[in-house]
């Protein structure tokens, strides 16, 4: 979901989505990268 809406160029709610997925799961290598992507792209 996270990556929809970081396509659609709503980064804050993506942001917020990835957040929330690396605070139940530190680990996951995915959302870290989508959580980069878009806080380096706005």
């Amino acid at each position: 979901m996270a990556n929809i809406y970081s396509a659609q160029g709503h980064r804050d709610r993506a942001r917020e989505i990835y957040e929330a997925i690396l605070k139940r799961d530190p680990h996951n290598d995915a959302a870290r990268r989508g959580l980069e992507f878009v806080t380096s792209a706005g």
